[in-house]
């Protein structure tokens, strides 16, 4: 059986990319390539002429070399265009929670649904309009998105939606509390939907707005 992964890699070269995500490719491709080559060997092909075969499916390697170039720095910094607004707005929501405490000195507003209730801090709630705003703003400065912008804008929210939700998996786990569920959900609420919704409605100014364009990351690459 040949060797699919130092093939691939004699074909491409050297991809100006990252180490994990060049051996990401390479599996990629030879995975693709030794699928093909099974089939065109099931289809009656001699070894040497299914290994061509599959080979020259590939095409151009100074082409592929490009285009996968091309792909892969598109993707990272579309990720950048989420993740560096998103990481913005994190430490903008804290310092603004922080400064609300600061100022106000009451650390929660507790808040009645029915028979329950659930704490969250309203005034802080208030400054993420401005928060999410500042981020959507930051986010159309470099090209990002609507989406990308709502993403970003929501990530105060987030962060708190993955601990509760570990919390509310290990409550279910462990100990079938429908006490402990109700007041986890409602923790959910008060500080990561509701958090999130403003954020998000603080942004739809800049999220409606037109996006900035920016050059394409891989001019390098491509030249």
């Amino acid at each position: 059986m040949p060797d699919f992964e130092a093939l691939v890699r004699q074909r491409l070269g050297s991809l100006e990319l990252p180490r994990d995500c060049a051996s990401e490719v390479v599996a990629e491709l030879a995975a693709h390539l030794e699928d093909h080559y099974e089939l065109l060997i099931a289809q009656g092909s001699g070894d040497s002429a299914a290994l061509a075969q599959a080979l020259a499916a590939l095409g151009n390697s100074r082409t592929l070399r490009r285009a996968i170039v091309r792909e892969k720095e598109n993707d990272m910094f579309a990720r950048h265009k989420i993740m560096g607004p998103g990481m913005l707005a994190l430490l903008l929501s804290g310092f603004a929670q922080w400064l609300c405490y600061i100022l106000i000195h009451r650390r929660a507003t507790v808040i009645f649904v029915e028979d329950a209730a659930f704490t969250t801090e309203l005034p802080w709630l208030l400054s993420l309009l401005a928060v999410g705003a500042m981020t959507a703003w930051s986010g159309r400065r470099i090209g990002s998105t609507p989406k990308q912008r709502l993403l970003a804008a929501a990530f105060p929210g987030s962060v708190t939606a993955g601990l509760y939700l570990i919390a509310l998996v290990a409550d279910l786990a462990l100990v079938h509390n429908s006490l402990h569920l109700k007041a986890l959900a409602l923790g959910l609420l008060g500080w990561s939907v509701l958090p999130s919704a403003a954020s998000m409605i603080g942004a739809l100014p800049f999220v409606l707005g037109a996006q900035r364009t920016e050059p394409k990351p891989s001019a390098a690459a491509t030249a």
